[in-house]
């Protein structure tokens, strides 16, 4: 036989078996399960054991294809329908309800439970005029911010009675009943009052709208839409700020240190003062780096352009 007979013969063959497989893919079949709980299938009644024909299932595969696709299709429209709540309630500000203390004394005021680090939770005073977050020196000790390994600034802050010492730091987070906050530039100075331990100021409140129950004693925080000129959750004015403010302290005790390197090099003999003033700028300067560089790297990890970071 001609090669290119057998290749026609064969196809035709082929041709035939496919035939003869989708007719019967068309055809019923029947089911049945005997006495071992084992499922039987034939494609004739004849086929099946006459005590099991009472109990014998006659489908098709048609019509199995059918319940299939339905099943698909139902599985689909599920997945749709779950997908879509997702979104909706990933579209959805968040709220977080907060009760709040309403009086110190005969002063009204808004007191509300903050936690600090994940760690340290305190009654704090929301203070819309405060642009930042003050705390005072205890509650920065209870954080560890007091510690002598941990980075503290002496700066002076500025206030309506004048201007006094304190230090400036960083705290990673900031909550209020579910809302939350990162990398919050932070004084710490002498305590106001005995009834809380600080403000929170208008850093932490940016991301949110605020609505105050005064009958239920009730503030509600909902979540603003994010920004996409706000990398970090803080806009561009936040960002140069907090670059210039930092850029000033390392500057300042940068010059500071320099003038005294030169006064001790000046000098024949050196007071133990001026070694004690040394080595407390010389500390000074370095808190003031690490803030700045911690700033930085905050920066950087939120793609913050860095026209925003110059100094």
């Amino acid at each position: 036989m001609k090669i290119g007979l057998k290749i026609k013969l064969s196809l035709l063959i082929l041709g035939i078996f496919f035939i003869i497989g989708s007719e019967t893919l068309s055809e019923d079949f029947y089911k049945w399960i005997d006495e071992n709980g084992i499922i039987h299938f034939s494609d004739s009644s004849a086929g099946i054991p006459p005590q099991f024909r009472e109990n014998t299932l006659k489908e098709s595969f048609e019509e199995q294809e059918k319940e299939k696709k339905k099943q698909r299709k139902e599985e689909k429209k599920t997945e749709e329908l779950l997908l879509l709540e997702a979104l909706q309630k990933e579209d959805k500000p968040q709220t977080f309800e907060i009760p709040y203390d309403p009086y110190e004394g005969m002063a009204r005021r808004i007191i509300i439970p903050v936690t600090f680090n994940e760690s340290v939770t305190a009654p704090m005073v929301l203070d819309t005029g405060a642009p930042g977050l003050i705390i005072s020196p205890e509650l920065a000790e209870e954080l560890g911010l007091m510690d002598e390994d941990a980075t503290k600034l002496i700066v002076n802050a500025g206030g309506i009675g004048g201007s006094v010492p304190a230090i400036r730091t960083i705290i990673d987070t900031v909550e209020v009943g579910g809302a939350k906050d990162h990398f919050i530039p932070t004084t710490v100075v002498s305590s106001i009052s005995d009834s809380f331990e600080g403000l929170v100021g208008m850093d932490f409140m940016s991301n949110y709208s605020i609505r105050i129950d005064p009958r239920k004693h009730v503030m509600v925080f909902e979540e603003v839409p994010q920004d996409p000129n706000s990398p970090g959750g803080h806009d561009e004015v936040w960002w140069r700020t907090n670059f210039t403010t930092f850029g000033a302290f390392r500057d300042a005790w940068k010059e500071y240190k320099e003038k005294i390197d030169r006064d001790v090099g000046n000098s024949i003999a050196v007071s133990n003062m001026t070694k004690k003033l040394r080595g407390f700028a010389g500390d000074q300067f370095k808190a003031a780096e690490q803030l700045y560089d911690k700033l930085n790297r905050y920066a950087i990890q939120h793609a913050v352009p860095l026209s925003w970071r110059k100094y």
